[in-house]
């Protein structure tokens, strides 16, 4: 709906109507374009902190988990550190957020109360310190992102948009047809992807982790992690959110890895009484991968939501026909009676 507005189906529109649609678009590219700029000028100034070492007076996991809560940041990792900078003694607080509780935990010993860590002290203002070092190098590809896209966007846009007159390309039937063919590639392509890191890799994962041993492990919890959807239409999706405990050769672990195959959907009530299967303080039985105790799963028999891949699966195979499919060549015939000139 909204490419009908900026681009022209049939007759061009006005030059008027032109130019102001180029403007609208050419002020959003120039908007990423600042703040690619500002953030990059942000992570050069961050960039002149100074390494230096420190140590953890305080480290520990806190769970955000509600009945139903963010999926994004449901366990935070809170440091405390002592360090030394200009001759005084500092105090700074660290926090990351991890949907993984295993990988909070991971690093929560890593920075376990005593150990000495190194940290990056800001040199215009040494209350500011951070136990990671700052990478910048996110942000300046962004902006270089930022740079050929408006480049492209002004060439390519803004330019044809801008002049006197525009005139409507000519689509012959060949052309039109391999248009026809980039589209269906480009969707086989994608279905293809999503079938693959969607569905096929999750099942090899779950089969893998059938061999592993089975643990008894504790229900610390059982809630629901929700993932807010915004575009043309808002969407809500939920997955089970299930906390639990198990021993490995004498150590404590924690994991919260429900299923590799389940997929969040929409159905609130579904997504309940898959986790309602765990209820909080009972026994259950998770596979821990002997090679990595941090990795366990809780649940590996798929559930209704791998029928979610006959929709790519589908798609696939009516591309794949299409692809297949040679296209038609219409003959061009020729009339071989005289012209009405050479008539007399």
């Amino acid at each position: 709906m909204i490419s009908h507005i900026f681009i022209d189906d049939g007759v061009p529109a006005k030059r008027g109507v032109r130019i102001t649609r180029a403007m609208i678009v050419l002020a959003f590219g120039l908007f990423w374009l600042g703040f690619g700029g500002y953030m990059s000028l942000d992570a050069w100034r961050k960039g002149e902190w100074t390494q230096s070492t420190c140590t953890i007076v305080h480290s520990d996991v806190t769970a955000n988990l509600a009945e139903v809560h963010e999926k994004f940041g449901s366990y935070t990792l809170r440091n405390r550190f002592r360090y030394r900078a200009n001759a005084q003694d500092h105090e700074a607080w660290d926090e990351e957020k991890f949907e993984d509780v295993a990988e909070a935990d991971q690093l929560a010993k890593e920075r376990a109360v005593g150990s000495s860590l190194p940290c990056w002290i800001n040199n215009a203002n040494p209350d500011l310190a951070k136990l990671d070092p700052q990478r910048p190098w996110a942000v300046y590809l962004f902006f270089a992102g930022t740079i050929v896209a408006n480049a492209l966007l002004v060439y390519l846009y803004v330019i044809p948009q801008c002049r006197a007159t525009v005139r409507k390309r000519a689509t012959s039937p060949e052309r039109k047809a391999k248009q026809q063919r980039g589209v269906i590639l480009l969707l086989f392509l994608g279905m293809s992807a999503w079938l693959t890191w969607g569905f096929i890799v999750p099942l090899i994962d779950s089969l893998r982790a059938s061999t592993w041993p089975k643990v008894p492990c504790t229900i610390d919890s059982s809630t629901l992690a929700k993932d807010e959807v915004h575009g043309e239409v808002s969407l809500t999706l939920y997955r089970p959110d299930v906390l639990y405990r198990y021993t490995i050769n004498g150590k404590s672990y924690r994991s919260d890895c429900y299923s590799f195959t389940d997929c969040a959907t929409p159905f609130q009530g579904w997504k309940r009484a898959d986790a309602d299967e765990f209820p909080e303080r009972t026994q259950a039985i998770c596979r821990v991968d002997p090679n990595n105790p941090r990795h366990a799963v809780l649940k590996i028999v798929p559930g209704p939501t791998v029928l979610f891949a006959l929709f790519p699966a589908g798609i696939i195979v009516l591309c794949g026909f299409a692809l297949l499919k040679k296209p038609e060549v219409k003959t061009q015939f020729t009339s071989t009676a005289p012209s009405p000139r050479g008539r007399r």
